[in-house]
């Protein structure tokens, strides 16, 4: 596990309500290009698992032109103040994309985990999942571990199949899907809902193409390749 620490927090006071802010902010973030993932009703969570809250809301997005980053933008108290974007996972040579994140809390409220998909230099995808607390009016990242146990690689899904008045028709091996459509189930993860239980069950699931299938020689993709499927894992035994 990789330790990282956030100490320097910077909060900007907002004179809108916390709906009229989310709303501004991530009219902000379209009119940049910033890619907005999620944005979680933290007070709405709390209260299905039967607990009080103030307006807490947290954004989630990430910056295309920096190689497809993930940061995390967090209020602690309703959106009047904002800890400034935490880099969840970062642009580097080796892993230049990071995308599809999910997130839960824990039925206390005070951790968050994110999972989400790294492509690597070598454009093989794996799963890792990140580790934070609330600590304030800041996310602290405690580390992040791999998820999947091995990186896999694309499923062949953008095929040239070109047709009389549509000469850039592209197929997906798998006719049942539409091109481009890959990582089939993308990511998920869950935690208890059990009043009182802070410790678990934590369940994340992932699509996963480790596995293989040969395609007919009559497919769009003939021969041997990357198969879609769905795997899972549980978490809280590990902590």
């Amino acid at each position: 596990m990789v330790a990282r620490d956030e100490s320097d927090v910077v909060t900007k006071p907002s004179p809108r309500s916390v709906a009229d802010t989310v709303s501004r902010l991530t009219e902000l973030l379209d009119a940049r290009g910033i890619k907005l993932f999620a944005v979680i009703d933290q007070r709405a969570e709390a209260r299905d698992a039967g607990l009080q809250l103030r307006e807490t809301v947290l954004v989630i997005f990430g910056d295309p032109t920096a190689g497809s980053e993930i940061n995390l933008l967090y209020s602690g108290d309703g959106g009047v103040t904002w800890a400034p974007p935490l880099k969840l996972a970062a642009y580097t040579t080796a892993e230049p994309h990071h995308a599809n994140p999910a997130m839960a809390l824990t039925q206390d409220g005070n951790r968050l985990l994110v999972s989400y998909y790294v492509q690597q230099i070598d454009e093989r995808l794996r799963t890792d999942i990140a580790r934070l607390r609330v600590a304030g009016n800041h996310l602290r990242l405690e580390g992040v571990d791999r998820l999947s146990s091995t990186a896999f690689n694309l499923t062949p899904s953008n095929n040239p199949f070109p047709v009389p008045g549509n000469p850039f028709l592209t197929l997906s091996y798998d006719l049942g899907f539409t091109s481009c459509y890959d990582i089939g189930e993308y990511q998920s993860i869950g935690v208890s809902r059990r009043p009182g239980d802070t410790s678990g069950p934590i369940v994340a699931a992932w699509g996963d193409n480790r596995r293989t299938w040969t395609s007919p020689s009559d497919s769009t993709a003939p021969g041997t390749h990357a198969q879609a499927d769905v795997f899972s894992r549980r978490l809280d035994d590990e902590e």
